[in-house]
C-alpha cells in the first residue's frame, strides 16, 4: 500500500499478477479511489464459491458483483479469474483471432483485453525468462548479492 501512495486518488489504473491479489487488498485500493485489473486464483480467501464450480464453455463468461468489486470468470482454454474496480460489469467484445492461414473471430471479455493490453510487456518478459535457466538463477544471486547484504 505504500507503494500506491503516489498514485492514489489519481485515476491510474494498476494490472497486477494473482500472486499479489485478493479481494482485501481491492477494498483498500478502492478506498484510495485507485484502480485495479488482475488475475486472481479461485481459491482465494473472499472470493466467491460459486464461480470455480460452475462449468464454462469455451468463450463463456460469469461474473459477481459486491460493494464494486467485480469477480469473473472467463473460459478459454482454461479458466481464467478475473478481479476489477473499474469495471461494473462484463462486456464481450469480438477479436479477430490469427492462425497461421485461417482467421478466426472470438469473443473475449473487455476486463480480458484491457488487462492483456496492460500487462503485455510484464508477461512477455516473465515468459522469455521462464525458458533460460541461466538468467533466472543470474538474476536471483544477483538479488542476493545486491539487495539482501
Amino acid at each position: 500500500m505504500s507503494m500506491c501512495t503516489p498514485i492514489a486518488n489519481s485515476g491510474h489504473t494498476l494490472f497486477l499478477d494473482n500472486w499479489y491479489s485478493s479481494p482485501n487488498l481491492f477494498r483498500k485500493l478502492q478506498s484510495i479511489q485507485t484502480n485495479a485489473i488482475r488475475t486472481v486464483r479461485c481459491n482465494r480467501k473472499n472470493m466467491p464459491k460459486d464461480l470455480a464450480t460452475i462449468k464454462l464453455k469455451r468463450t463463456e463468461a460469469i461474473s459477481r458483483s459486491c460493494n464494486g468489486i467485480l469477480a469473473a470468470k472467463w473460459k478459454d482454454k482454461k479458466d481464467i479469474y478475473l478481479l476489477s474496480i473499474k469495471h461494473k460489469k462484463i462486456e464481450m467484445i469480438e477479436v479477430e483471432k490469427k492462425r497461421w492461414k485461417n482467421n478466426n473471430t472470438i469473443t473475449k471479455p473487455n476486463i480480458v483485453l484491457e488487462y492483456n493490453n496492460g500487462m503485455s510487456g510484464v508477461d512477455l518478459q516473465d515468459n522469455y525468462l521462464s525458458s533460460f535457466s541461466f538468467m533466472r538463477k543470474y538474476v536471483k544471486s544477483y538479488k542476493k548479492k545486491y539487495f539482501f547484504t
